[in-house]
């Protein structure tokens, strides 16, 4: 007669399999490649939920796993299939409000343009063409409608007291690495003046801005002094760039001093197009050359540069 099946219980000197630290469980949870998983796994209990919702864990696990390309901001064009973000951009076009003039204030009657977008946030102007100066800035999160005013800015005080009223601006967020990402935030308002570029800082942290140091366009080598003689921003390892027109340099902003310099290119780039990338820890860029004879792309990096420069 067979016998019958039975379980083996732990016997008096087992012991209990170890608990599992906050620690190790955030490098579990950082091996979790997709975003999707991730989500599933918080919600099996209150501790998993807590350590993947907090900033410091979101911090690396982006680093780690860079975020999805989910469309552009413009009313938000949202990537469609057979895209790999297809179906997380669907999910998130649901989820956002991007009709920021239904929720940001009017009270002037002036409506908002989305300018920049960084860290899940979006920069937005409001811009009276008659007077640059009286232009207002926000920075919102389209998520849970949360927005930020920011006060005026110190540059146009100091410019109006000087009665300088011929220059050109633009305002950008500042791309964050810091662990605070989450809760905090920096604009740049920078302003293009005939003698020379000012850069002003905002904080969320103070709730306040401070001007920076400056350049004149005497020491860029540029023919026209204005913002029409630069390319577009690009960022790469805490630096913007700007590549000047029909010279063979770009105007550098390193953000962690707020300090302009001057970085030449390789011959021959005075009219060429360029992408500024990050090439494992040196500065890399593509250039597209494109004269009567052929059409070719040329990839340069640079070496790394001294502190200083």
């Amino acid at each position: 007669m067979p016998s019958s099946a039975c379980s083996v219980l732990p016997g008096p000197d087992a012991t209990l399999p170890p608990v599992l630290s906050e620690d190790l469980l955030e490098e579990i949870f950082l091996r979790i490649a997709s975003p999707a998983d991730l989500t599933r796994a918080s919600t099996a209990c209150a501790i998993f939920r807590r350590l993947v919702t907090g900033p410091s864990f979101l911090c690396r696990y982006r680093s780690l796993h860079p975020p999805l390309f989910l469309g552009r901001i413009a009313g938000f064009q949202q990537v469609q299939r057979p895209h790999p973000s297809a179906h997380a951009a669907r999910a998130f076009a649901g989820a956002a409000n991007f009709n920021f003039d239904n929720y940001l204030p009017r009270d002037r009657g002036r409506g908002w343009l989305p300018t920049d977008v960084h860290d899940g946030r979006v920069l937005l102007e409001s811009i009276n063409f008659d007077n640059l100066m009286d232009t207002d800035l926000a920075v919102c999160d389209p998520l849970s409608g949360q927005f930020h005013l920011l006060p005026l800015i110190p540059i146009s005080v100091q410019m109006r007291e000087q009665n300088e009223l011929n220059f050109e601006f633009e305002a950008f967020l500042v791309p964050s690495g810091d662990k605070d990402k989450e809760t905090t935030f920096k604009v740049i308002f920078q302003a293009y003046y005939m003698e020379n570029i000012v850069a002003s800082v905002f904080s969320s942290n103070s709730r306040s801005s401070s001007i920076g140091t400056s350049t004149g366009w005497g020491d860029s080598g540029l023919p026209d002094r204005s913002m029409q003689s630069l390319g577009g921003r690009q960022y790469s390892y805490g630096c913007f760039y700007w590549k000047m027109d029909r010279v063979n340099k770009l105007l550098k902003q390193d953000i962690s001093r707020m300090k302009f310099t001057i970085v030449d290119l390789p011959p021959y780039h005075e009219e060429q197009d360029i992408t500024i990338v990050e090439a494992e820890g040196r500065l890399g860029m593509f250039s597209y050359i494109d004269n009567i004879s052929m059409t070719y792309l040329l990839y340069y990096t640079r070496q790394k540069a001294d502190k200083n420069s």
